[in-house]
């Protein structure tokens, strides 16, 4: 379901495709490791405690069932306008979110303009491809399947039929990736070959100094430490080093925190707080390159 969250960036969180633990039927989230600031996830965290009780990795993803949650799809149709963020329990790009129930999710927020989705990746390269893979996904038989299921939620079941939604991309989806180390660093190239118009860089945790980033093409930053019991360090002059590149392009930006064992701690950086959104234009879809 839409919950209200604790993240500073945005208003709400949305997870409709969950995973039901093939055992027992326990239901939870499922996701895998791809980079250094995965280490102490606290989706996996709440998952292992609330969920279906299994770590993030490969060999926990065979011991699950993909399902879409319509309930939680109409309920984004009662929300008041807002940022929600998408996918925050999970990678909504990861091999094991099935293309068909992404899909379907991403005709939903193309139906509801009112609201600003954040969808935020580990893996722009797939988010590159996703404008082929939605088309094709929504001619599957899966998706025929899973149509009739959704008949009960009127909304969502008139935003799958919408056979006019040409394109993928739209001014209220805005397209993110998270960086925390130099290995990430060439996640944004890949972030600025995607269609989407509003992209964004989250550098959470960042863990290290990444020297001069290039931040042309990039609509909003992000910068944060690492919180909880297991926190690593960090040094508020490499968030400090990002704010001068993003004030050069006149880019928003926004800290979150600092190191501490509480989210939100140690906001400021050299005594000011940084908490800029970007402003956002929804008047028309998104075209395709060719």
């Amino acid at each position: 379901m839409t919950q209200k969250t604790a993240i500073e960036w945005t208003d709400s969180s949305c997870n409709p495709v969950r995973f039901k633990r093939k055992s027992d039927g326990k239901t939870g989230w499922a996701c895998t490791k791809v980079a250094a600031g995965c280490k102490f996830c606290y989706a996996e965290a709440m998952n292992l405690r609330f969920g279906t009780q299994l770590p993030y990795n490969v060999q926990s993803i065979d011991k699950v069932d993909a399902f879409i949650d319509f309930k939680a799809l109409a309920q984004l149709y009662k929300l008041e306008p807002q940022k929600i963020f998408m996918f925050n329990m999970t990678d909504v790009f990861g091999d094991f979110i099935p293309a068909t129930y992404l899909a379907m999710t991403w005709m939903v927020m193309l139906d509801l303009p009112q609201h600003t989705f954040q969808i935020l990746t580990k893996r722009p390269e797939k988010a590159l491809l996703w404008s082929k893979i939605f088309a094709r996904a929504r001619e599957s038989r899966l998706y025929e399947y899973e149509l009739e299921q959704a008949k009960m939620y009127t909304k969502v079941y008139g935003a799958l039929n919408n056979h006019k939604a040409e394109y993928a991309w739209a001014n209220h989806l805005w397209l993110g990736v998270s960086i925390a180390t130099r290995d990430d660093l060439h996640n944004l190239d890949l972030l600025r070959a995607c269609s989407a118009k509003y992209k964004f860089v989250s550098f959470e945790p960042l863990l290290e100094d990444l020297g001069k980033v290039d931040l042309h093409g990039i609509n909003w930053v992000i910068t944060g430490g690492e919180s909880g019991p297991n926190r690593r360090p960090f040094d508020e002059k490499w968030a400090l080093g990002i704010l001068a590149e993003a004030d050069k392009l006149e880019i928003p930006f926004f800290h979150k925190q600092g190191s501490g064992f509480k989210p939100g701690q140690n906001d400021a950086l050299n005594g000011l707080r940084y908490k800029e959104f970007p402003v956002v234009y929804r008047d028309c879809f998104v075209e395709e390159p060719t």
